[in-house]
C-alpha cells in the first residue's frame, strides 16, 4: 500500500506544479462538489423545478454521503497533505481520504439528473463534472487518485442500485406508517452516528433526519408554509416580544441560578400578559384578546 500511496504523491505534486495559477479555478469545480452546493442547489429543484425529482436526489444524495462517511471509517487511509509535508493543502479538508465524496457524489447526482434529463448536451456536461470534480480534489492536495477511483466506484454502485432499486424502495417507504417513516428516518443514521461519532458523520446525519422529517411530514399533508403569508406577522410580535423581554427583564437583572431566571421570568410574563396594556391591543391586555375571542368563538 505504501508503494500505492508514494506514487499518488507524485500525481499530486504533478498536479500541483500549476499552482497557484489554477488555484480559483480548481477550487471553483471542487465547490460543485461540495456537500454546501447540493445542499442549497438540491432544494432549489425541488422547490421551482420538479418536487418528485428534487426529493429522489436529496435522497439518494443524503444516503450515498452516509455509505461514503461509513467507507471512510472503515478504509482508515490518510490524505496526500497528511502523509506527505511536499504536498500543499490548499482548500481545507480533514478526516479521512477514501473514498473521495467529491466523486462519488459528483458521479451519484450527475448520474441520477443525467438519467432524468435524458439530453446528449447534458450528459456532456455531467460528464465534464464527473472528471473536473475529481481532478480538482487531487490539484488541492486533499486526494489520492486511488481515493478518486475509489468514489467512482463506490458511486457507480450506488447509481447502479438507486436506478435499479430507487423507485421501488420509494414505494415501499411511503406505504409505511408516518411513524414509521420517521423512526426509519431517525434510525438509519443515528445508528451510523452511534458507531462512528465524528464531525463528519454527525453533519451528515442530521442533515437526513431534518431533510427526511421534513419530507415525511409534507407529503402526509401536514403543510409547512414557505410563502410567507401570515409569517411576518408572526416575526414582528415574536420580535417585539423578545425585545420587550430583553430590555425589560433580561438586562436589568444579573440571575444568579436558573432558579431565580424562571421565577422572574415567570413574573414578568405574568406581568406582560395580565397587567401591561398594550398600544397595539388598543391599551388592553393580551389576555383580555385572547379570553373576548375565545368566548366570542364559543356563541
Amino acid at each position: 500500500m505504501e508503494r500505492v500511496l508514494d506514487w499518488g504523491i507524485e500525481v499530486v505534486l504533478w498536479f500541483q506544479q500549476a499552482s497557484p495559477q489554477l488555484d480559483a479555478v480548481f477550487a471553483a469545480f471542487t465547490f460543485l462538489g461540495d456537500e454546501e452546493f447540493f445542499l442549497i442547489a438540491l432544494p432549489l429543484i425541488y422547490w421551482s423545478i420538479d418536487r418528485a425529482v428534487g426529493v429522489r436526489l436529496m435522497v439518494v444524495f443524503l444516503l450515498s454521503g452516509l455509505v461514503n462517511q461509513v467507507a471512510k471509517h472503515l478504509a482508515v487511509q490518510p490524505r496526500p497533505y497528511q502523509y506527505d509535508s511536499r504536498v500543499v493543502q490548499i482548500v481545507g479538508e480533514d478526516g479521512f481520504g477514501i473514498p473521495s465524496g467529491h466523486t462519488q457524489s459528483a458521479v451519484v447526482v450527475w448520474g441520477v439528473l443525467g438519467s432524468v434529463v435524458r439530453k446528449k448536451w447534458f450528459w456532456v456536461l455531467a460528464g465534464v463534472l464527473m472528471v473536473l470534480i475529481p481532478v480538482s480534489r487531487v490539484y488541492l492536495g486533499v486526494h489520492f487518485p486511488t481515493d478518486v477511483l475509489g468514489g467512482y466506484v463506490l458511486g457507480a454502485l450506488v447509481l447502479w442500485l438507486w436506478l435499479r432499486y430507487g423507485v421501488r424502495l420509494e414505494q415501499w417507504f411511503f406505504e409505511q406508517e408516518t411513524i414509521h417513516q420517521l423512526i426509519l428516518i431517525v434510525a438509519v443514521p443515528a445508528l451510523a452516528m452511534a458507531v462512528w461519532p465524528t464531525e463528519d458523520m454527525v453533519t451528515g446525519g442530521g442533515t437526513m433526519v431534518g431533510l427526511g422529517a421534513g419530507l415525511v411530514l409534507e407529503r402526509n399533508q401536514i403543510r409547512i408554509s414557505m410563502d410567507g403569508k401570515g409569517r411576518w406577522r408572526d416575526n414582528v410580535f415574536v420580535e417585539r416580544l423578545w425585545r420587550s423581554v430583553k430590555y425589560e427583564e433580561v438586562y436589568l437583572r444579573a440571575y444568579e441560578t436558573v432558579h431565580e431566571a424562571r421565577s422572574s421570568l415567570a413574573k414578568y410574563f405574568d406581568f406582560y400578559n395580565h397587567e401591561r396594556g398594550h398600544q397595539s391591543l388598543n391599551r388592553q391586555t393580551p389576555w383580555q384578546v385572547y379570553t373576548a375571542r375565545t368566548f366570542a368563538q364559543a356563541a
